[in-house]
């Protein structure tokens, strides 16, 4: 799948996600969860297309963090593709938002900039892989 379309995916997906109307099912999947933030996969957001396992993460914080406008957000929501063969993640967009859900701040990562990690084991980036991929696996070897 071309980058640019992956983006396209999330961008739509990330403006549901704030309303009321998107269905989604957090499950958290925190390696070493701190009292600090607590990191959540949306399963209901898994999508495979072309070899990339694509789905949404939700980053909630105890405490307001400082966006880069000036303004304080409590929890972000990003867009996610992952690479499972090559264990490896990229945020594909995000957007901030305050506890009231107001959007505070959004980025969107162009296609040309798209780039893709590897993941360490024992992180909480190995097991989101971990959830999406093995999501993935199960959804494919039902169609």
């Amino acid at each position: 799948m071309n980058p640019s379309t992956v983006s396209l995916i999330f961008a739509i997906a990330l403006t549901s996600a704030a309303s009321s109307s998107w269905a989604s099912n957090w499950v958290s999947i925190d390696y070493k969860p701190t009292n600090e933030a607590t990191t959540y996969v949306d399963t209901d957001s898994i999508m495979v297309s072309k070899g990339l396992v694509q789905f949404l993460v939700k980053q909630s914080f105890s405490t307001p963090q400082a966006a880069g406008n000036g303004k304080s957000y409590d929890y972000l929501i990003m867009g996610t593709a992952a690479n499972c063969q090559e264990r490896s993640l990229a945020m594909t967009n995000g957007q901030a938002f305050s506890r009231d859900g107001t959007i505070v701040d959004s980025m969107t990562v162009p296609a040309s900039k798209l780039k893709f990690d590897k993941v360490d084991p024992d992180t909480t980036g190995a097991q989101e892989l971990e959830l999406v991929c093995g999501k993935a696996r199960s959804q494919h070897s039902t169609e």
